[in-house]
């Protein structure tokens, strides 16, 4: 799958889609584009899917009359992310009812720390 990775996602969010050509806005030269030129720039580069961590896109676009599907994620936070990966791959292979998905993502859970050296 063609995907695109929106500016405000971790660049490293790449690595953890094996198997999909993963482009980010960076790439492409896009950055900056507000959100409806960026998806007409999406579906005429040929993009399946972009993927952003924007809440409020669905609010602002209609994804309606598009042909890429749109991937939004709950949160931009890198470990939440990576410990969320296998959702976001779930989320690109099942076939979709729209072009519009929510991925919700839940942080790791915390690390604990040693106790201090006496």
């Amino acid at each position: 799958m063609f995907l695109l990775l929106d500016e405000t996602l971790p660049l490293a969010l790449k690595t953890l889609l094996v198997g999909h050509d993963a482009r980010t806005v960076r790439d492409m030269g896009w950055l900056g584009l507000s959100n409806g030129v960026l998806l007409d720039a999406v579906e005429r580069a040929g993009f399946d899917a972009m993927i952003t961590a924007d809440q409020g896109i669905r609010f602002q676009q209609s994804m309606a009359e598009r042909r890429a599907r749109l991937v939004v994620l709950s949160s931009n936070h890198w470990q939440t992310i990576r410990h969320g990966a296998e959702h976001i791959r779930q989320a690109l292979l099942r076939p979709d009812d729209g072009t519009y998905r929510v991925v919700p993502l839940e942080p790791p859970p915390p690390r604990r720390r040693p106790p201090p050296a006496r």
